[in-house]
């Protein structure tokens, strides 16, 4: 059992495991009560109390592999980033519009194939 698991989140409702991202479309964002009553749907049972305030968390995220290959998969890109590595993401991040800053590593993708090397860059 990992660490992160959690029965409840933070305002008591019950965790789900739950397809966020499902055949490259998005099928659902994290939800709070608050957040949840903005926008008119459900709690997702993603609340987290941090900071004395409540906002919205995850705790384990499992990416399911896919059929192509890593090089078949950036052999479209002209001109990329490919990201092997970030720090910092929980104190960048705006969990109320989802905007987010943080250091990061990887490399240049450059028509199709693995290019420079890239360290401390911000996105």
């Amino acid at each position: 059992r990992n660490v992160y698991f959690s029965y409840f989140d933070g305002e008591g409702v019950a965790c789900t495991n739950k397809d966020v991202i499902k055949n490259g479309k998005l099928m659902t964002y994290f939800y709070n009560r608050e957040t949840a009553k903005k926008d008119g749907v459900e709690t997702t049972g993603n609340a987290f109390w941090g900071g004395g305030k409540i906002g919205t968390a995850f705790g384990n995220v499992f990416v399911k592999p896919g059929k192509k290959s890593f090089d078949e998969l950036i052999s479209d890109i002209k001109e990329g980033v490919y990201i092997t590595d970030v720090a910092g993401l929980q104190t960048g991040m705006n969990a109320n519009s989802g905007d987010f800053s943080c250091q990061a590593e990887g490399f240049l993708i450059k028509d199709g194939k693995l290019d420079k090397p890239l360290n401390l860059i911000t996105s």
